[in-house]
């Protein structure tokens, strides 16, 4: 998630791809462009992975919020 971010946020220089199902049309993309992808779609792939990255930590938080009884310092040995 990290090293997605950080792609993201240099979408100027940087294209981030966060996932397979992007694949085709990067492909294409690329070939069109002669190995080279142009500012608005570098954006777009950054938009994607911002999206995709809030839904995981929102997906994370809730599961943390629903289990929380689960991690209690009762249960483990320090």
């Amino acid at each position: 998630p990290c090293m997605l971010r950080a792609a993201a946020k240099n979408f100027l220089r940087v294209a981030s791809v966060c996932g397979p199902d992007l694949y085709p049309a990067l492909m294409n993309s690329l070939e069109t462009g002669k190995g080279s992808l142009s500012l608005s779609e570098r954006a777009m792939l950054a938009k994607e992975t911002f999206g995709r990255q809030a839904a995981y930590d929102l997906s994370v938080s809730k599961y943390f919020e629903e289990h929380s009884g689960a991690f209690l310092e009762s249960s483990y040995d320090f």
